[in-house]
Formats: structure tokens, C-alpha cells, sequence
């Protein structure tokens, strides 16, 4: 069972009231204690680590929360929106467009607080990374739907993550600031 399914049998009718006016993002540290209880659990069970976060997320959010949940996760992929990380992900993705890269900076809050906040310095870090698992490329579309599901409206665009608006590296600067995850990628 996937995320949009856990969140439609949670979620299966509408909020009277509609999305609320001023909603509040959880606390930072929230989602890396989620992180590291999903950590342990996959360190003791066969079950696959991405199954776990759904399982984990879709069990402790409900309503408000899951919409909390949505605008923290905004926050944290807004902080991952750098040159460097577009870069990274153009070379481990081969694109960097719009729902491309807005699917990789959640991947990389996934990966938990220490790649991530490694990765916010030194995008090349990520080259130590096995990216090869790419399974939560769907977990943000599918908590997007899972709140409109429940709402009864999409998520307003000023509440999603930005997109990005500097211009790309070049071709020198990318060498340059990803050396090992040029070499990677050859």
C-alpha cells in the first residue's frame, strides 16, 4: 500500500472547513526524529526503508497535521534550493527541471539531518550517497494529494516549495564545486 493510499483510507472525507487561514509548519526537529524512529525500525525488519516512511508518516499524521507536515517539508526543501544542489541534481538525475528537482530536494530530507545539512554546505558530498534508490520521488506528490484529498483543495502555491530562480552553473563552475560527482558520473 502506498502513501496516496494510506492517506485516501485516512483521508476518505473532506474537511468541512476547508484548508485553515495562517496553518503552522511542525518543528524542525520533528522530522528528523521521524527519520531516525524509520531508521530503527528498518534496522530491525525486512520491510523496505521508503514502505517504512510512508507507513510512519501516513500512521502519525492526520488532518492538520499532514498539512504541518507539508509546510515544514517546504521549508526544508526552500533551504536546499542552491545552485550547487541543482547542479547535483542535473549530474544524478540528468535534468533539473521544475518537478525533478522538487522531488530530489525531498528526497535529500529524507536521506536525514546529517547528509542533508552536509549536502546544504558541500553538494559534492551527495557523491558518497548511493543514488541509486530513488523510491521517494513520489512521497511529496503523493502528500500533496493526500491534502487535497482531505481538504478538498490543492495546496495553495505560496505554501509549496519555491522553485528555482538563480541561474545554473556553468559548465567550469560545476566542475569546479562537484568535482567527485563529475568524475561520478563518467
Amino acid at each position: 500500500m502506498g502513501l496516496f493510499d494510506i492517506f485516501k483510507t485516512l483521508f476518505g472525507q473532506k474537511s468541512p472547513k476547508g484548508l485553515p487561514q495562517e496553518p503552522k509548519p511542525l518543528p524542525e526537529d520533528r522530522w528528523w526524529r521521524i527519520l531516525r524512529m524509520v531508521e530503527k525500525l528498518s534496522n530491525n525488519r525486512d520491510e523496505d526503508p521508503v514502505q517504512l516512511v510512508e507507513s510512519v508518516i501516513g500512521g502519525s499524521f492526520k488532518g492538520k497535521g499532514l498539512l504541518n507536515l507539508a509546510l515544514l517539508a517546504k521549508q526544508l526543501m526552500d533551504r536546499a534550493n542552491t545552485p550547487g544542489l541543482h547542479a547535483a541534481c542535473k549530474l544524478l538525475r540528468g535534468n533539473a527541471d521544475r518537478e525533478t528537482f522538487r522531488s530530489f530536494r525531498f528526497w535529500l530530507m529524507c536521506q536525514g539531518q546529517e547528509v542533508y545539512t552536509g549536502a546544504l554546505t558541500d553538494a559534492d558530498s551527495l557523491s558518497a550517497l548511493s543514488t541509486r534508490q530513488w523510491q521517494a520521488d513520489a512521497a511529496w506528490k503523493n502528500l500533496l494529494q493526500g491534502i487535497e484529498q482531505y481538504y478538498g483543495e490543492p495546496l495553495p502555491t505560496r505554501w509549496q516549495p519555491a522553485d528555482y530562480r538563480s541561474s545554473a552553473l556553468s559548465e567550469e563552475e560545476v566542475h569546479r564545486t562537484l568535482p567527485k560527482l563529475v568524475a561520478g558520473r563518467g
